[in-house]
């Protein structure tokens, strides 16, 4: 399957005509004698920044892959001591309406001035953008990962991951994030068992292959519970349950594949 069966109306590129400005951004980068190459310097950036803003969601190059992120990615690593890039990728971040080049300035932010206050202001303004998965996801996510002692996040992934208003994917993943990063949280036995019984989780005719098994946040949540309380009885108590009563029938079929696996 090539990338525009994967996801209709994305616009490849099979020559790639940001040759020139990401070659050229490249030579910059480490170059000793930067500074006496201002001129070059600011067109090129200039170009960047056209890039960043004009470049469709969907305008993906076969050997850069998403041109307007890379684009971004590219300012904020080379560009990063210039003072006007932090507040450029800010003021990108939470004004422009891409999705996917918004998600590639956070991740920029974080990597490149973590230690930055606006940085986790404007995580938490975008961790409630439910009716934007993939900003939402990026948000939440980066801030388990690198403020997990901030008193909002804990809060915020486990009211994210019980929440209707999210997508099926982001509620799985807030899942397996919590999992990770508080495992030895006495309350994580009772939280998977919750969301692997009430999690609200429909599944679409279209996602009945195997690959599509874990689009089932329900699913994910009685995976961890196997995996981190395997001896633990409501855990083998609540598998036979879901093997029987699961709405979801991919569901069921799993969890009658382990229940046999463990019995046999």
């Amino acid at each position: 399957m090539n990338l525009e069966q994967f996801q209709p109306g994305i616009t490849v590129f099979e020559t790639d005509e940001f040759d020139h400005i990401f070659f050229a951004s490249k030579c910059l980068f480490g170059n000793k004698k930067r500074d006496k190459i201002h001129n070059v310097d600011n067109e090129v950036l200039v170009q960047l920044k056209q890039i960043a803003y004009t470049a469709g969601d969907l305008s993906y190059s076969r050997r850069y892959g998403f041109v307007g992120s890379l684009a971004i990615m590219i300012i904020a690593e080379n560009w990063k001591q210039f003072p006007d890039t932090l507040n450029w990728l800010k003021s990108f971040a939470l004004s422009n309406s891409s999705s996917r080049r918004r998600a590639a300035v956070i991740r920029a932010l974080v990597k490149n001035w973590k230690d930055d206050i606006e940085i986790l202001f404007i995580l938490k303004r975008f961790s409630h953008l439910t009716k934007d998965s993939v900003l939402q996801r990026v948000a939440l996510l980066e801030l388990a990962t690198g403020w997990k002692q901030d008193p909002d996040t804990l809060y915020l992934l486990k009211t994210y991951a019980q929440s209707e208003d999210c997508s099926d994917s982001v509620r799985g993943d807030l899942i397996e994030k919590i999992v990770e990063i508080w495992t030895d949280e006495l309350w994580l036995l009772d939280f998977l068992l919750n969301r692997a019984i009430n999690d609200p989780f429909i599944r679409s005719p279209l996602f009945r292959l195997k690959q599509d098994l874990d689009l089932n946040p329900r699913l994910r949540a009685l995976n961890a519970l196997l995996t981190h309380y395997p001896t633990n009885p409501k855990t083998l108590e609540l598998l036979r349950d879901r093997a029987t009563n699961d709405s979801d029938e991919q569901l069921r079929e799993w969890a009658t594949e382990k229940l046999n696996k463990m019995e046999s």
